[in-house]
């Protein structure tokens, strides 16, 4: 499972500076797409809203398996 990262230059600490970059960005990879919104005050907030391959090689969702905290793990990707 590809990593993401979403990289905002300037002044990344502050919700209304980063307003231009709203929206949903394919990452380079294009394998998935990650929405950017503000929710909240000065604060942003991203969600992974679709995958090129959004399913594991037995048909299932895929999950947070590599997340620090095992009760996460077993959360979908898509919606983190």
């Amino acid at each position: 499972m590809a990593a993401f990262a979403l990289v905002l230059a300037g002044d990344a600490g502050s919700a209304a500076a980063a307003g231009k970059h709203f929206g949903t960005w394919l990452n380079t990879d294009r394998k998935g797409k990650v929405e950017l919104r503000e929710c909240g005050e000065d604060r942003l907030c991203s969600e992974i809203v679709w995958l090129k391959e959004p399913l594991d090689e037995k048909g299932r969702p895929w999950r947070d398996i590599l997340n620090p905290d095992p009760a996460k793990r077993g959360r979908p990707v898509i919606g983190m």
